[in-house]
């Protein structure tokens, strides 16, 4: 009996496996189905002229389909009739190991049907591309305004056809080692002359700037995407639209960083510069790009800079003849207490609107200090936000840092110092103690702090200070004491002159006072739209 009950259940057992492959092989040729529809819905809409962003290869999925040849020359046939795309994004995925195919692509979008027409280019690649063929494309459109690359290497070939370098990008590491010692025991043949900029301009190789100077490599060609492309003149000469440069991760030195800053100087400038995650730029390289020509946002965030590599950039930032909108230095941990202190130096401030310096290892001790020392910035400095998430202000030395920063009146208006990701809680006596100091504060518009919103005291505490911000956003900053209320005779039946002007001073003061006028002009429209 029992042999008969073990029969049945293992044919059971065998009939639902059946089943379950049954379903799995529908579910697939369903997946498949789907791929092949939207396919031919890519291809239909470019050949429409109905799509304006093209994104390929950020999916699993979304190059399955380019195993067929057939449907990767549909694809390149569309492209070459397509006249609406404006805006290009193409992930790692595009290529499946199959680098004929991104290459197939690029040179697509740099036929005449394309010609002056691309907006903004995204290529996050992680692999390496023929250099003509990235050269053509960027010269093709010379009305980008956003061009980001991540991962990219460019090779060319050499007379034989194959790529320069047989070793290839890999081991440029090994051989700047054997330039180290090449220099080493060749000095005599090496002219004192020599320069980084001299020596890459004229030839093919690495010239990677060491402690002690500059070490020229003959062992290893130059892959990087800084010094082919956009340290050339005619590419510059071609894409002068350019507001939005992106070289994340594209393994930059010192010697491309002083092409690149040559080259932005040469073309007179650019809004954005987004450097993330170069870790082999040295001091000499960021010196060099802290004073190049970028007006708006200089990002050197995750480049693993140390302490020294750190002042370099505030000394660099402070002898900038221009101001820069934000300078973002997140997620270099390495840097200590001197380097955010000299970041956060009036010298630095005086240059700079804007400092990110979340993630960076900054402790309870750490920001006590710097919060101190952005007591000291005076009215003359241009630092209005000031962020540094991912610290700890959990510690009374760290609040009554903040308190007494809020007191001194700073012209901050945006100060982040919360965690997004592992909030680190104040309490309800520090939110209290935050809360009395910021209604001295006449000029912080934003403060971000890890707040419990489950508790009902502390909602109420952020209430009343969302108040005193919004306040402050409506020009409160014209009643806070200054020297012309000082110098005001006392009033009448007073010994003392009162520490906040009256509404007749106020108006007074408004003929010197440009944030009076503002209040005035604002609080008036505020008024009459009450009405409407």
């Amino acid at each position: 009996m029992s042999y008969i009950l073990a029969l049945g259940a293992d044919k059971i057992r065998h009939h639902m496996v059946e089943k379950r492959h049954q379903k799995e092989a529908a579910a697939s040729g369903t997946a498949d189905k789907d791929l092949a529809w939207c396919h031919e819905d890519l291809i239909n809409r470019l050949k429409r002229n109905e799509m304006e962003t093209l994104s390929l290869g950020w999916k699993d999925s979304d190059f399955s389909y380019h195993r067929s040849a057939r449907k990767v020359t549909a694809l390149e046939k569309a492209l070459l009739v397509n006249t609406s795309v404006r805006h290009v994004s193409l992930g790692w995925r595009v290529h499946h190991k199959r680098r004929e195919i991104l290459v197939r692509i690029l040179k697509a979008l740099s036929s005449k049907s394309h010609n002056g027409k691309l907006l903004s280019l995204q290529l996050v690649l992680d692999d390496w591309i023929p250099e003509a063929t990235l050269k053509n494309l960027l010269s093709s459109q010379r009305h980008l305004v956003t061009i980001e690359i991540g991962a990219v290497q460019v090779m060319r070939r050499n007379a034989v056809g194959h790529v320069c370098c047989a070793a290839a990008a890999a081991s440029q590491r090994a051989a700047t080692e054997s330039a180290r010692l090449f220099v080493a025991t060749h000095s005599s043949s090496v002219a004192p002359s020599t320069t980084v900029a001299s020596v890459s301009r004229n030839s093919n190789l690495v010239v990677p700037s060491g402690e002690y100077g500059p070490i020229v490599s003959q062992f290893c060609c130059d892959h990087n995407v800084a010094s082919r492309i956009f340290g050339k003149v005619d590419v510059n000469h071609y894409i002068t639209k350019l507001k939005s440069l992106s070289l994340e991760d594209c393994n930059l030195t010192d010697a491309s960083a002083e092409v690149l800053a040559d080259a932005l100087h040469l073309r007179g400038g650019i809004a954005n510069l987004s450097l993330r995650n170069n870790r082999h730029l040295g001091k000499r390289g960021l010196a060099l790009l802290c004073q190049a020509p970028v007006m708006d946002k200089l990002d050197f965030g995750i480049c693993d800079l140390d302490t020294d590599e750190t002042i370099a950039v505030a000394h660099a930032i402070a002898r900038r003849p221009w101001v820069l909108g934000e300078l973002v230095l997140a997620g270099n941990y390495r840097m200590d207490t001197d380097g955010l202190l000299a970041l956060v130096s009036t010298q630095t401030c005086r240059k700079l609107r804007a400092l990110d310096v979340s993630f960076c290892d900054v402790g309870d001790h750490r920001a006590t200090a710097v919060l101190t020392a952005l007591r000291q910035l005076s009215t003359q400095t241009a630092l209005h936000t000031f962020i540094m998430q991912g610290g700890r202000i959990v510690c009374a030395e760290a609040t009554q840092a903040l308190c007494d920063l809020l007191l001194e009146n700073t012209p901050l208006r945006t100060l982040r110092i919360n965690h997004p990701r592992s909030p680190q809680y104040v309490s309800t006596a520090q939110l209290n103690l935050i809360l009395t100091s910021l209604r001295e504060n006449y000029e912080l518009e934003h403060l971000d702090v890890d707040i419990r919103v489950e508790t009902v005291s502390d909602i109420d505490i952020q209430r009343e200070m969302d108040i005193y911000f919004r306040l402050n956003k409506a020009g409160r900053r014209i009643l806070r004491p200054n020297e012309f209320v000082a110098s005001l005779p006392p009033r009448a039946g007073s010994n003392k002159t009162s520490h906040k002007p009256d509404w007749y001073t106020v108006v007074a003061n408004a003929g010197t006072d440009l944030n009076v006028v503002y209040w005035i002009v604002r609080q008036s429209a505020d008024y009459f739209a009450s009405w409407q």
